[in-house]
């Protein structure tokens, strides 16, 4: 009957193990019901091992409560799993059911005691109408636990459909079982081996619908159980060490002492063994890459100190790719004004396919849902943009009930579909996703208005060099009509030429103080730019050397560019040697694919100390200056992502030379 106690042993184990889950909701059930097959277990190594009768018809009624609470054990673990915590369920089958077993367990132990038989391997219990009235318990509460799942099946998702088909299959298998077992029960061979063998099928197949179906969270509730095993198995060793080393431990001083020593290492110790131990056991029960709360409390931090798109990009990549290791997600933005969808630069992945149709469709769901979305929840287009882009669902981010962001998610590199704890964790980003996005979103508001600010001010800095540019040619207008020097063909061309160049004039300087306009990206040709801004300083250069050759065409904003081009042109001739000398040499070529340009002056240079602080914040080298220009310059760099290398010599000028990525880098 040795089989018998190994059966109930392995039970026990189970039991033990789901307690020790304690965040787990259907840990304590799942332990009820194993310790309730574990009793009877125990019940049938009695009937067929403890030879005194008296001893063995005492311990056999003790037992047997563990039979009867099989069935309401199970009703409860499925009202945990499935039920949704339903009332109804509550008080139509589960207080019943525990009340039933509760009046079997005392009508059986004392007015309706059941009779043994004896067989050939020991002793059996006759059917009688306790029995019977155990076996009308078991089909009406494992029926009741299959109609609430059935019902839940029919109005589930994919996901839960899952979890619930196999569950379903469980309860199934147990009321054959079961009624197998009740069948055999007339059969001497009984007690030999249909009990042991339909209590290891049953707790086989749980235990394989728990870990591999996500019923609980049972892989948890395995590594703290072994966990914690492993800890009272080397606290007893060293006990029993410690007193091997006594004589008379009672007796002992120093004994008491190496004991209080031990107890005091044991409380030191095993914190931080158990927070080490856990991280280490999950890997060895779990597909996980990543420990849960682990993941959730660095991904906190990190969002925390999130303070702009690129860093809210890295705490993605952290998430998805370095501890989910999924095949690919995509990042979209949630533009209010015209509802589409626009996918962030951040994220490293291939370009998602997407129309106006999708963006529409994807948006109106995801308002109507928050959190996590299964793609086999989505309907018609939406459903077959995603199964084609390998999408198995996507997070909906809302906050103050306004749709900030959409994560889609593809698929586990190593699993088909997404475990019980990626699911909390997806839950868990929706909600904290949100406030970090917005706080973000403020951030770069800032940041642009500020941007706008400084180049007003850099604008109107530039304002008091052009004023005798505007009046150079009115002069020129005004000498030419008093004075009779040219016939009337003649002034009129001059007039006509003046009026051009002022016209011009205008029209640039006009476009460039438009400090607070959007930002327009398109193709732009570097040298007819630099060129139209040489002209605007045409009364205060005296000599322009052009080396231009033919670069590609760059992505970028052109207005930003002039206010690049002309805060370097005014430079140069704010650093001239000699006032009304300025010489300045314009230079463009192609650097392995990369558009350069360079603007060399004849100035008075500057030390390697100014050249390293140019571009820090309110640093100037000119009475009164505000470094406003060369900070301007320095943003229009980076959005650019251009580089700018600055040579410069006291007393021998100085070169700027701006390097842009190649072109293909813009598309």
């Amino acid at each position: 009957m040795t089989h018998h106690l190994a059966t109930a042993f392995v039970d026990f184990c189970v039991a033990f193990i789901a307690l020790s889950s304690k965040n787990a909701p259907a840990s304590r059930p799942m332990s009820l019901v194993a310790v309730s097959m574990g009793c009877w277990s125990l019940e049938l190594f009695i009937l067929g091992s403890v030879a005194d009768f008296e001893t063995l018809n005492t311990l056999f009624h003790i037992t047997r409560w563990g039979m009867f609470l099989i069935p309401p054990s199970l009703t409860l673990l499925t009202w945990y799993l499935i039920g949704n915590k339903s009332i109804r369920f509550l008080y139509a089958v589960i207080i019943p059911g525990f009340a039933t077993s509760v009046l079997l367990c005392i009508l059986n132990f004392f007015v309706f005691p059941s009779e043994l038989e004896r067989v050939i391997d020991g002793y059996q219990p006759k059917p009688d109408a306790i029995y019977n009235a155990f076996s009308l318990l078991f089909i009406a509460c494992l029926i009741s636990c299959i109609a609430l799942g059935i019902k839940r099946f029919n109005n589930a998702t994919h996901r839960e459909k899952q979890r619930i088909k196999w569950l379903l299959i469980v309860l199934l298998g147990t009321l054959s079982l079961g009624l197998l077992s009740m069948l055999l029960l007339r059969y001497p061979f009984y007690l030999k081996l249909v009990g042991a063998t339909i209590n290891m099928l049953f707790i086989g197949l749980l235990f394989y619908a728990t870990i591999q179906h996500h019923l609980m969270d049972i892989k948890a509730a395995m590594s703290v159980g072994l966990v914690k095993a492993a800890a009272v198995a080397v606290i007893l060793w060293g006990y029993f060490f410690i007193n091997s080393l006594f004589e008379q431990p009672s007796d002992a001083t120093g004994h008491i002492v190496i004991m209080a020593v031990f107890v005091y290492l044991v409380l030191e110790i095993y914190p931080k063994y158990r927070d080490w131990a856990l991280l280490k056991t999950k890997k060895l029960v779990s597909r996980m890459q990543y420990d849960h709360q682990t993941l959730k409390q660095n991904s906190r931090l990190m969002l925390e100190a999130s303070f702009d798109s690129l860093a809210f990009g890295q705490v993605l990549h952290y998430i998805f790719s370095e501890n989910m290791n999924l095949s690919s997600y995509y990042s979209f933005s949630v533009n209010s004004e015209n509802n589409t969808l626009i996918q962030e630069n951040f994220v490293e992945s291939k370009e998602f396919i997407k129309d106006s149709m999708f963006n529409e469709n994807m948006i109106g769901l995801c308002r109507r849902r928050s959190g996590f979305t299964s793609v086999d929840e989505c309907e018609g287009y939406t459903r077959e943009s995603l199964e084609k882009n390998d999408i198995l669902g996507f997070i909906s981010i809302n906050y103050q009930d306004r749709l900030l962001m959409v994560i889609l998610l593809g698929r586990p590199l190593d699993e088909d579909y997404y475990s019980y704890d990626d699911l909390v964790l997806f839950e868990w980003l929706s909600a904290e996703l949100g406030p970090t996005i917005v706080k973000i979103s403020k951030i770069d508001e800032v940041h642009n208005d500020l941007n706008d600010a400084k180049k007003t001010l850099s604008l109107l800095d530039l304002m008091n060099h052009y004023h005798h540019d505007i009046k150079a040619p009115l002069s020129i207008i005004d000498g030419v009509i008093s004075n009779n020097v040219y016939d009337n063909d003649k002034q009129n061309a001059v007039v006509l030429e003046q009026v051009s160049r002022i016209q011009k004039l205008i029209t640039t300087m006009a476009s460039v103080f438009q400090g607070h306009r959007s930002r327009k990206e398109q193709p732009v040709v570097l040298t007819d730019l630099l060129i139209e801004c040489i002209t605007v300083f045409d009364g205060q250069i005296d000599s322009v050397d052009y080396d231009i050759n033919e670069i590609p065409k760059i992505w970028g904003d052109k207005e930003d560019l002039k206010i690049l081009f002309i805060n370097l042109i005014k430079n140069a001739i704010e650093a001239a040697a000699v006032p009304g000398a300025v010489y300045i040499r314009v230079k463009s070529w192609l650097d392995v694919n990369r558009p350069c340009i360079s603007i060399q002056d004849n100035g008075i240079g500057m030390s390697n100390r100014h050249v390293d602080n140019l571009f820090l914040r309110a640093y100037s080298t000119k009475p009164n200056g505000s470094g406003i220009g060369m900070q301007a310059v320095k943003r229009i760099l980076n959005e650019h992502h251009a580089e700018v290398e600055v040579l410069s010599k006291e007393g021998a000028g100085s070169t700027f030379i701006i390097r842009f990525p190649p072109p293909y880098d813009y598309v």
